[in-house]
């Protein structure tokens, strides 16, 4: 289920080194015996435990946080590192719509981990805008489909909404 950004995942995320504090956040998220390595943990403190892509929080609920992923920001297929540096807190649409993007292609080679993440973000907005109106287009020709079948479905007037574009009678 698709969280909007609360007001903390709104401020600008923290890309450089982690803060003292942060670091300590970290360690000790890894000390209470979750599922994160200590890279992983300080990655999340950096991101404000938000997707850095959208903005999604990703400790807003159960759901979300069950789709946390780690994104390679240039992927390993394409001689991306494994080191903290190269990993993006990602909700799982957001990893699933980059896929294996590579933004160093676009952002040239002495991009900053910033800059990668700003090329590979707007990338996500663009296959993402896409993606909608495919699926768009599929809903409207099943709207037309049911129509000369005989049956009324209908058509929500918000198609920015999480939830189904089309109600079947």
């Amino acid at each position: 289920m698709y969280m909007p950004p609360d007001e903390d995942c709104n401020k600008e995320p923290d890309y450089e080194e982690l803060t003292p504090d942060q670091r300590r956040l970290a360690e000790r998220m890894v000390a209470a015996g979750g599922l994160l390595l200590p890279e992983n943990a300080e990655a999340a403190v950096r991101a404000g435990f938000c997707c850095e892509y959208c903005g999604t929080n990703m400790l807003g609920s159960v759901d979300v946080y069950a789709g946390w992923h780690w994104d390679h920001i240039v992927p390993k297929s394409k001689k991306g590192s494994n080191g903290l540096a190269n990993k993006a807190l990602a909700c799982g649409p957001c990893n699933y719509i980059k896929g294996k993007y590579n933004p160093r292609r676009f952002a040239g080679p002495d991009a900053t981990r910033k800059e990668l993440i700003e090329v590979a973000k707007a990338e996500i907005i663009r296959r993402r805008a896409r993606k909608q109106r495919d699926y768009i287009d599929r809903y409207l020709q099943v709207l037309r489909e049911h129509e000369s079948a005989g049956s009324e479905p209908t058509l929500t007037q918000n198609v920015n909404s999480p939830g189904p574009l089309l109600a079947c009678a």
